[in-house]
């Protein structure tokens, strides 16, 4: 049921939904594909000599579950660095329930799928310090990241609640405080909020201006993530979104379930996995790469020289300009290109 899963995730980042919803929709399609499990997991035993149940229990069986994995992809480090994005969303769904003797429920789903609409800008600048990288996890929205050769980071929040009436949306927004935390040399950045309903519906829309020696730590649920000019290294994170970078010189990973990926006039080492989406990349002419690019179900299209090239529909392996850093590219269902600036 992977058509379903892909359809979820779009309703997610559509904001047809909220997380809350989609991991329940999540649930409904497992307990239909429970109903045959055991045949299932008789015959994984047969082929491996191992349950296939045994991998999917703990407490990351719903990440699991939803990340099905396809051919030659490992997102092992996806699913490390999204635990705390999946923690909070585990945290929602039993506040929720925990909630429900206590509410009035067409109230509260009249709050959730309401139409009023308020929205506000909030600014903030961190102190001046030490810290090398910057840290910043969104539920749902997008997160923009530029730089610049000042000494601090500054955000602007575009903050959007929804509501039942005015005064519910206004309710839900005045939760909502934008600030930083500082956890060694790591700068965090988070919308903090006091949940005024199990049901609120709330989007954080991010600018952020940084030294252009920042590290990147980021991570969406649902939303899509740009990152431009940044020498240090970058690592980008989304369940449901489009990744975009440009300019960026450092290690740098870029990992999402479902979206694109775009890097443009990137240099480093560099890894790009989608499970469902397409990547593309913009070579400019001081790059310098090791090239293995493979879809399981697409077309690379590799339209830059390549030395020691071993090319074919599904997968392209060569050397750009000597092949100094490796440059990584992998997707499950999607088309892969390579082009010059």
């Amino acid at each position: 049921m992977n058509e379903e899963r892909t359809m979820i995730l779009k309703m997610l980042k559509d904001g047809k939904i909220t997380l809350e919803e989609a991991e329940a929709l999540i649930d409904v399609i497992e307990e239909s594909e429970r109903s045959g499990g055991a045949s299932r997991e008789e015959e994984a035993k047969g082929r491996n000599g191992v349950a296939g149940s045994e991998s999917g229990s703990g407490p990351d069986e719903w990440w699991n579950r939803l990340f099905s994995r396809g051919p030659d992809i490992d997102f092992t480090e996806l699913n490390k660095t999204l635990q705390e994005t999946l923690g909070s969303i585990r945290s929602s769904v039993e506040q929720a329930v925990s909630g429900l003797g206590n509410l009035n429920l067409a109230a509260e789903i009249n709050r959730a799928l309401g139409n009023e609409k308020v929205e506000c800008v909030q600014e903030a600048t961190a102190p001046e310090s030490d810290f090398t990288t910057l840290r910043l996890k969104n539920r749902w929205g997008d997160i923009r990241v530029l730089s610049d050769d000042g000494t601090t980071v500054r955000v602007r929040a575009i903050c959007t609640a929804w509501g039942g009436s005015q005064a519910q949306a206004e309710a839900s927004l005045s939760q909502i405080k934008i600030g930083f935390d500082r956890q060694a040399e790591i700068l965090v950045l988070s919308a903090a909020r006091e949940r005024t309903s199990p049901f609120d519906r709330i989007r954080v829309d991010y600018e952020v201006t940084v030294p252009k020696s920042t590290g990147l730590n980021l991570g969406t649920a649902s939303g899509d993530v740009s990152v431009a000019d940044i020498a240090a290294a970058v690592s980008v994170t989304s369940l449901s979104g489009d990744i975009r970078a440009e300019g960026v010189q450092g290690t740098q990973r870029y990992l999402t379930r479902s979206g694109d990926v775009t890097l443009e006039a990137v240099e480093g080492e560099i890894k790009a996995n989608t499970l469902s989406g397409d990547i593309r990349v913009r070579i400019s002419g001081s790059a310098s790469f090791r090239v293995t690019a493979a879809t399981a179900s697409g077309t690379v299209t590799a339209g830059v020289p390549l030395e020691s090239q071993r090319v074919k529909k599904e997968r392209v392996e060569g050397i750009i300009n000597g092949g100094r850093d490796g440059l990584s590219l992998r997707t499950a269902s999607g088309d892969i290109s390579l082009s010059s600036i």
